[in-house]
């Protein structure tokens, strides 16, 4: 017990500050299986090349401190997983 509450103490120590960190990625996988389910998708054109794929349409978004939050868009299979794609 008491080397785990050490370990935990040196990781805080030599981890970055909190207050630097610049972005959190938050992943999200739909489950969208029909070319009609894309109508509620962010990107739909992006939803439909997916299913054509045989992929999921998935998004990565990242938080950042002072700016909105940025959306990346693709791909995901469990192989793959995620691929971006350009619009």
């Amino acid at each position: 017990m008491k080397y785990i509450l050490i370990f935990f103490i040196l990781i805080k120590i030599f981890s970055e500050p909190e207050g630097e960190q610049e972005s959190k990625p938050f992943f999200r996988v739909y489950p969208i299986y029909r070319f009609e389910e894309c109508e509620w998708a962010v990107r739909p054109f992006i939803c439909h090349k997916c299913i054509l794929k045989n992929e999921k349409y998935a998004q990565k978004i990242y938080f950042y401190k002072n700016k909105p939050p940025y959306r990346e868009h693709g791909c995901y299979t469990k192989s793959k997983g995620f691929v971006v794609l350009d619009e």
